[in-house]
């Protein structure tokens, strides 16, 4: 897959390069970069890689978060094209503007991973978690993408170390439960969610009928379900998680209905909102998930549409490149 490399060697060696920049020329690289992100959703990847290109030359000799963004996209760009050293160099060049930058370790690792160099991935996970101290979502997101590449065992000796840090407070019960079920150890997961229950937490009960899910116990897990959705304290987590239940129970139907609900939440006008947390993480996770779903009902244009929309809000995620391509491909 490594092909004619096509990109910026280092951003210290770019902003070196060039000159000023004006408040005018701000607003043009903005106006290129909103243009590049246009083609690249359309699938014109040669067109979008000059655009971003362009947008990079006008940065005139400073390096600031928008240059980052800039560069996130390049490397998606790069990565759909199949030049994924170029991609991966940008992405070097990102690391070593701002070696703190979590998502570039981690959208890094993934490329890795997809190209064979386990440990290469592994490294860059290990950084990025490192990166983003308490980003415990980050931390089961690197479990899924290397048992996806049948690395399951760096993935879970990742989990247990992520656990053995993890401070013993009411705030990480739910946390620490969650880390307990990929480490399939389930009764000190329903310890966990039950003592969480006590503490007056309500997605207890839909992490406690994932521990069912889990052990197939698919009866119990439904009916846990059904009473958690019809609570009063349904959240846009609680939901993502019902949803991902159904989909193991291959319940198709009501897992797209969750996750609707939940991305319902941070689409609804400001005063009709409800008192939850509505966390990034959580609205990219139903996003994601939403995606999944439709493969598996078999809406492929639906699934490709959410998919681009997905990727335009974060760049970062290797595994929905992998989903874009395959999906067009359909």
């Amino acid at each position: 897959m490594k092909k004619t490399l096509i990109t910026i060697t280092s951003l210290f060696l770019f902003a070196a390069m060039l000159s000023g920049c004006s408040g005018k020329n701000a607003q043009t690289q903005d106006e290129l970069k909103e243009l590049s992100i246009a083609a690249l959703e359309d699938g014109k990847y040669e067109e979008a890689l000059s655009g971003f290109d362009e947008a990079l030359s006008y940065a005139g000799g400073r390096v600031t978060p928008r240059e980052i963004d800039i560069c996130y996209y390049k490397a998606v760009t790069q990565y759909l094209m199949e030049d994924t050293a170029g991609a991966c160099d940008t992405l070097d060049s990102v690391i070593k503007y701002d070696e703190k930058n979590a998502d570039a370790y981690y959208l890094r690792g993934s490329i890795y991973l997809s190209e064979g160099e386990s440990d290469l991935a592994v490294a860059d996970y290990k950084s990025s978690i490192a990166k983003a101290p308490g980003d415990y979502e980050r931390v089961i997101r690197v479990f899924y993408d290397l048992e996806s590449e049948d690395m399951r065992d760096a993935g879970l000796a990742i989990v247990s170390e992520a656990l053995s840090s993890m401070e013993d407070t009411d705030d990480t019960l739910l946390w620490r439960g969650r880390l307990f079920i990929l480490l399939e150890q389930y009764d000190k997961a329903m310890d966990v969610f039950t003592k969480a229950q006590g503490a007056g937490m309500t997605e207890a009960d839909v992490y406690l009928a994932q521990v069912l899910v889990e052990q197939e116990e698919f009866d119990g897990a439904a009916g846990k379900l059904t009473d958690y959705l019809a609570s009063d304290a349904v959240t846009p987590e609680g939901l993502a998680t019902a949803g991902e239940q159904y989909m193991k129970m291959e319940q198709y139907e009501s897992a797209y209905d969750c996750f609707e609900k939940g991305i319902a939440c941070y689409n609804a006008p400001e005063d009709e909102k409800k008192e939850v947390s509505l966390d990034v993480e959580t609205y990219r996770r139903l996003l994601n998930d939403r995606v999944a779903a439709c493969e598996f009902l078999g809406e492929w244009e639906d699934a490709l549409a959410y998919a681009r929309e997905y990727i335009l809000d974060y760049p970062q995620d290797e595994h929905m490149l992998r989903e874009i391509k395959f999906l067009a491909s359909r």
